[in-house]
């Protein structure tokens, strides 16, 4: 990253490292590439990303603008997230990330499987098999709604 990039650069650049996403030359402007950074090949949980930042204290966003980003995220085989940046003035910068509610319970589940025995009663042993949807909007192909981990 060059010095004196905007501060929406600035925050595409931390999401992308703290997420260690590939950076999409011209801010996903390409139609090949259309996000502000996704997920390297061999990344186990591909997301792609549309990262917004604001000075002020809210931004606004449409269902119909989560849609397109959704379809274009699931078409090319990602999860969609949209990290927010909100200023908000008086230094209490924080960030937020929007997902499907589908993209969260799988998130949850897979840190209770991986994390010990709260729900799923301890690290299971591999290859364990675990219910990869909660809808049917799921992303990937199951037969039976289970998915193998190896």
């Amino acid at each position: 990253m060059t010095r004196g990039n905007p501060k929406w650069e600035k925050f595409e650049h931390d999401v992308q490292d703290l997420l260690d996403l590939r950076e999409i030359p011209g801010s996903g402007n390409q139609w090949h590439d259309p996000s502000d950074g996704a997920s390297r090949p061999e990344d186990p949980y591909k997301i792609m990303v549309d990262c917004k930042f604001t000075e002020g204290k809210s931004y606004s966003f449409t269902a119909d603008f989560l849609q397109q980003w959704w379809d274009k995220a699931t078409e090319l085989g990602f999860h969609f997230a949209m990290p927010v940046r909100l200023d908000g003035g008086k230094g209490r910068q924080r960030e937020w990330v929007a997902i499907t509610l589908d993209d969260y319970a799988e998130l949850v589940d897979i840190m209770r499987i991986m994390s010990g025995p709260k729900r799923c009663g301890g690290l299971a042993p591999k290859p364990f098999r675990v219910p990869c949807c909660r809808r049917l909007g799921h992303f990937g192909h199951h037969d039976n709604g289970e998915q193998e981990w190896s």
